[in-house]
């Protein structure tokens, strides 16, 4: 994994834990791209992932980028035992939410199983869904919901991704999370790309593009800005 693409998957991990109400020492100052502001804790926010069960998540989604999806498993399963014994629920749902994850890039990448992968993935969000909605975990919860609307859109159904990404919005928005605001509406608009509307996509780019900026997140903003490069292009010809 190059440098760059390392820190942003530290600074990913490091936005949500502080939402969360978690911390890790893999957060620290320098791991953090150039001119990322630090994401403040809403007040009254419950406690989030612990600081032991966070490290175990934060070098397991670096194995997953990594493309090294056993070791990561085995990572997150630990983050979840450690979770449970420490009754941590939190970070349990952060920890199935990751596991979800690893289903979900093998998904992506193993056209042959992806259908079987797909609803791994998915059972898995649901059940960390569901645990941070019992525990009135907003941005987990968020977190898991805005994932199975991806896993709708890898299925070509775009209004119930849509429906999820509906969900997710306002409870990121109630935890003051720029970045996954501004992930969510680039979501958004992939899934109009899919239903065929590209100046409502061009709009929702339009949205995310400044507050994935503002935090840093310069490689996602790249990423849209090449989509909205390409829906230009396609209107103008």
């Amino acid at each position: 994994m190059s440098v760059s693409a390392r820190n942003s998957a530290l600074a990913a991990g490091c936005i949500f834990l502080t939402l969360a109400g978690g911390w890790s020492a893999a957060c620290a100052q320098e791991n953090k791209p150039a001119g990322q502001k630090p994401a403040q804790l809403p007040p009254g926010r419950i406690r989030g992932p612990s600081e032991q069960v966070a490290e175990i998540i934060i070098s397991g989604r670096l194995l997953r980028n990594e493309g090294k999806y056993d070791e990561a498993l085995a990572q997150f399963d630990k983050a979840l035992k450690t979770a449970r014994f420490t009754m941590d629920r939190s970070g349990e749902a952060w920890a199935i939410s990751n596991v979800a994850t690893v289903y979900r890039y093998r998904a992506e990448k193993e056209a042959d199983k992806a259908a079987e992968l797909i609803k791994k993935s998915a059972e898995h969000y649901e059940q960390a869904a569901n645990i941070a909605r019992e525990n009135a975990d907003k941005h987990n919860e968020a977190y898991a919901t805005l994932y199975l609307g991806v896993l709708s859109a890898m299925r070509k159904d775009p209004d119930q991704a849509l429906r999820r990404y509906a969900v997710a919005m306002p409870l990121f928005e109630a935890e003051g999370d720029d970045y996954y605001i501004g992930r969510t509406y680039a979501y958004q608009a992939r899934a109009m790309l899919l239903r065929r509307d590209p100046l409502k996509a061009l709009e929702l780019f339009e949205k995310a593009l400044p507050l994935l900026r503002e935090v840093g997140m310069l490689n996602e903003a790249a990423e849209v800005v090449g989509e909205m490069q390409a829906i230009y292009a396609a209107i103008v010809r």
